[in-house]
């Protein structure tokens, strides 16, 4: 893809409808027209809540250690870019081979999206992580059911990062 000569950062984010998702960026640009038509889109940039390993239901499941948290609930990142939580990740677990792994997809949503899924979301910085928060369900670990777990995911987009 190309707008005249800006050359987006392209990230491949998932399936929808049975169709390709693409997340990119235009430097510079915020609105940017595409295809033959024309198209004017706009780049929102809204999604600043960062879930390493990515939105899918599996990776949204409890882990024992979460489920153990007064509420239980996953952990997650606010603010800043995939790209940006990943990095903050590999930074803060330089080590942690399997870590890096998981990081190479991260799941990106925002609170408004979380809590029209029936979960909510709270601050739980870190010394490594001021901007670590957690979702939650009113229900506690019983409300991490493979149902909720469903809709959750829905409102997440994966982005694939390059190395």
């Amino acid at each position: 893809m190309r707008h005249r000569n800006y050359v987006p950062k392209k990230f491949y984010c998932g399936r929808s409808s049975g169709h390709n998702i693409y997340n990119f960026e235009v430097e510079g640009f915020h609105t940017y027209f595409v295809s033959d038509l024309g198209v004017l889109v706009h780049n929102t940039c809204d999604r600043d809540i960062n879930r390493i390993g990515g939105g899918s239901p599996d990776n949204l499941k409890l882990k024992p250690a979460e489920q153990k948290l007064n509420p239980p609930g996953i952990s997650v990142l606010k603010g800043g870019s995939p790209a940006e939580a990943a990095q903050q990740m590999k930074k803060a677990f330089p080590n942690a081979a399997g870590l890096h792994e998981a990081a190479k997809v991260v799941g990106s949503t925002n609170e408004a999206l979380i809590r029209s899924a029936g979960f909510d979301i709270m601050p739980a910085p870190t010394k490594k992580f001021p901007n670590h928060h957690r979702i939650t369900h009113p229900n506690g670990g019983k409300g991490f059911n493979d149902e909720n777990l469903s809709r959750l995911s829905d409102v997440f987009t994966d982005t694939r990062l390059e190395d």
